[in-house]
């Protein structure tokens, strides 16, 4: 999934291929893209009067959310990478240049326009710009309101390259949390735009322990979490989101590693924090032993924590079940997440149509659990 890191390369890549002021001369929806757009805003069918001839004055991101300016009366173009969604540019000479992000785009495109393009902004020099997504878990926004002040972006904390938070403030942010530190930075309340790989790294520079809990947290060891943050932005932003380029004593290169014991040479453990699969090194990053109780009792008590928030993301997440399903799966509202899916009538069950909707749903209920967990989770049951 597309993180800050890479989002901002995204930013970066829109501003620079892209012309001064591109005039937006037609726009292309997929035959299915209608999946991308959530209800309460300006429906695709309206939008084409609303952007064509349109300059496009700003490219902004915040968090994992990227969005283009255009010119006045302003609409906002608010884009949401899912887990695989990405960018490519079309030149006036017809050449195709792709953002290289996770997903090799140019491996799969064969003709254009292809079908994995979602959308397609046509300018007046001939040039164009396509959101691609295969897994139609992104989304588009057409708006005139603000991107930061919508309430999934307003409602994120501090965006790594674009506030400079006092330590106190993030330490006093941090400490209402008494859940792990690592589920912390993962619903984005604190710090904008961390997925998981990026709360891995930056947990391993910072040296704390992903179960640590977040509330006994001390200022300096919030002062060494945001300055890691800041490290890992820097060093991934600096080669353009590329991975292979990262720093090579990075965990990321070793996140889908099969050979276990590769992992246990370099002292690399694996645990499941909010069911996210989590990468570590105990002997690097040590939970904080409180002078009242021991190191055991300290894991205990962030592991109860953990739990005690997957359970009330399960609860969340059966409502969402209940909500999405008709009167006859009502009673899927009381078994456990994982079984839930197993009781949903195979002929009715939409994998995507249901995802989207849980999304839209998250997004106007203001649930604490991010769509990003719901998928997380929903793989993690479609496997077993």
């Amino acid at each position: 999934m597309p993180e800050l890191v890479e989002v901002e390369y995204f930013r970066q890549f829109v501003q620079e291929h892209l012309p001064l002021e591109a005039v937006i001369e037609d726009i292309y929806f997929s035959d299915d893209a209608n999946s991308l757009f959530p209800k309460g805003h300006i429906s695709i069918k309206n939008i084409p009067n609303r952007v064509i001839h349109k300059k496009v004055v700003q490219v902004q991101r915040y968090g994992k959310y990227l969005w283009l300016e255009l010119s006045s009366p302003i609409i906002y173009i608010l884009f949401h990478f899912g887990m695989s969604g990405s960018l490519a540019h079309k030149t006036e000479n017809g050449s195709l240049e792709f953002a290289h992000v996770g997903k090799n785009f140019s491996s799969l495109i064969q003709e254009w326009p292809s079908h994995y393009a979602k959308l397609r902004l046509l300018f007046r020099d001939g040039s164009e710009l396509a959101f691609l997504e295969t897994r139609k878990l992104g989304k588009i926004v057409f708006t005139e309101q603000n991107p930061l002040q919508l309430s999934y972006i307003s409602c994120l904390g501090f965006d790594p390259i674009l506030s400079n938070p006092s330590i106190q403030d993030l330490y006093d942010k941090i400490q209402v949390y008494k859940s792990a530190i690592k589920t912390v930075l993962l619903n984005g309340s604190v710090i904008a735009g961390i997925g998981n790989w990026m709360a891995d790294e930056i947990l391993y520079k910072a040296k704390i322990h992903p179960l640590e809990l977040a509330c006994v947290l001390p200022i300096e060891c919030v002062k060494s979490l945001w300055e890691a943050t800041k490290e890992v932005v820097q060093q991934g932003t600096q080669v353009r989101a590329h991975s292979e380029e990262f720093p090579k004593d990075w965990l990321f290169h070793l996140r889908w590693k099969k050979d276990k014991a590769q992992l246990g040479e370099k002292g690399v453990e694996i645990l499941q924090v909010g069911g996210r699969t989590t990468l570590y090194v105990a002997s690097h990053q040590k939970l904080r032993r409180r002078e009242e109780e021991s190191t055991h009792e300290h894991v205990a008590e962030s592991s109860k924590a953990v739990k005690a928030k997957q359970q009330l993301s399960e609860k969340q997440l059966r409502d969402i079940y209940s909500c999405l399903s008709n009167c006859e799966k009502d009673g899927i509202t009381q078994k456990g997440l994982y079984n839930a899916v197993k009781e949903l009538e195979t002929g009715k069950w939409e994998d995507e149509q249901v995802i989207k909707d849980a999304i839209t749903f998250f997004s106007s209920n203001g649930y604490s659990i991010s769509w990003e967990d719901f998928i997380e989770i929903y793989r993690k049951m479609e496997s077993s």
